[in-house]
């Protein structure tokens, strides 16, 4: 049988032999490569920092997710021990992270139980995650991320993002017909109690990071400017993450309209999902606010408990994105009757 010179064959290579130190190559190729490890984790990832100081101790890395919460990342280049979940538990602690990320090429059968049992708690959230290299003939390495644990409830969901909406609805929206269910937003804002008491109490709704980059109203109401204004304020970020990210800006700002409804529903705290609708313009909040600058306000109008939604419902808003346009069939069939049930529609 005659070879096939175009075909290689994939090999397994000795993690050291990629990576020989740990921190001076590993962690620096993943900090800039961190676009790598959210497509395996389905988690947006951005705004790294490395060895980012804890008391006497330095953090291997520390970023954001989408939504604005803290990640802290955990690098091993062996097999799995206390020493390093201990310091992962001490940087997620001390820094206030959300999300723990421990990456190890050996993960022990012990501490893959513990990752999942704290898991459980629901008090935090952790991945656990094996590192492999592979290569075909004398190509690169390749780093390869398999999740061993994740959080419960964050499994990966194929749906439309927001960038994919913008591109689709070629920047013109079209008005549901009367009668019919307004558009749906979902709002996943930072997992503490700031935001909680902003969203519901002060009945704002906002996105949680990009500050910097100051009052979108100054920028021309396109998806250009919008990616632009994201490349200028994150240069690193893949082409992958600006899309995620300045879509989800230029959708908060243009493509949300007033009475528009909203979804909150805060897992972390309660199995609670409010609805609410958009009751003002954007807004850039300036002086002493110190988060959650990019605002709008909110009526919130009912709520509804969380297990009232079939599983198949509540998938369609399991996505790891500060704001999206809901667009499960199932959730917004079930929505609009409970909304028509109460007579709030």
């Amino acid at each position: 049988m005659k070879s096939n010179n175009r075909i290689g064959k994939l090999r397994t290579v000795p993690v050291r032999e990629a990576f020989p130190h740990e921190a001076h190559d590993f962690t620096v190729w993943l900090a800039d490569n961190i676009d790598a490890l959210s497509m395996a984790l389905d988690l947006e990832l951005f705004n790294v920092s490395r060895e980012l100081p804890v008391g006497d101790f330095s953090a291997d890395l520390f970023c954001y997710d989408a939504q604005g919460n803290g990640v802290v990342i955990e690098n091993q280049l062996k097999r799995t021990d206390h020493d390093h979940f201990g310091k992962l538990m001490t940087y997620w602690g001390n820094l206030e992270a959300h999300t723990a990320i421990w990456i190890t090429p050996e993960p022990r059968e012990e501490h893959r139980n513990a990752v999942e049992r704290l898991n459980a708690l629901n008090k935090m959230s952790i991945y656990l995650v094996k590192l492999q290299v592979v290569q075909i003939a004398d190509s690169p390495f390749a780093p390869l991320f398999t999740v061993i644990v994740r959080p419960l409830g964050q499994t990966p969901v194929v749906m439309e993002t927001e960038s994919e909406h913008v591109a689709s609805e070629m920047v013109i929206e079209v008005e549901p017909p009367t009668g019919a269910l307004p558009r749906v937003w979902c709002f996943y804002p930072r997992r503490d109690q700031e935001a909680y008491d902003l969203f519901l109490n002060k009945k704002i709704v906002g996105v949680g990071f990009g500050d910097a980059i100051g009052d979108f109203r100054e920028i021309p109401p396109t998806p250009e400017a919008y990616r632009d204004a994201w490349m200028r304020y994150s240069p690193l970020s893949s082409p992958r993450q600006a899309s995620t990210f300045y879509a989800m800006f230029y959708s908060f700002v243009n493509r949300i309209n007033v009475d528009d409804l909203v979804i909150y529903a805060p897992t972390w705290k309660e199995r609670i999902i409010y609805v609410g609708k958009i009751s003002g313009a954007y807004e850039y909040a300036t002086g002493w606010f110190k988060s959650y600058r990019h605002r709008r306000s909110v009526k919130w109008i009912t709520q509804f408990p969380r297990d009232s939604f079939s599983s198949l419902a509540l998938k369609g808003i399991t996505v790891t994105l500060a704001v999206f346009k809901i667009g499960s069939e199932a959730f917004l069939s079930e929505l609009e009757q409970k909304l028509k049930e109460e007579k709030v529609l």
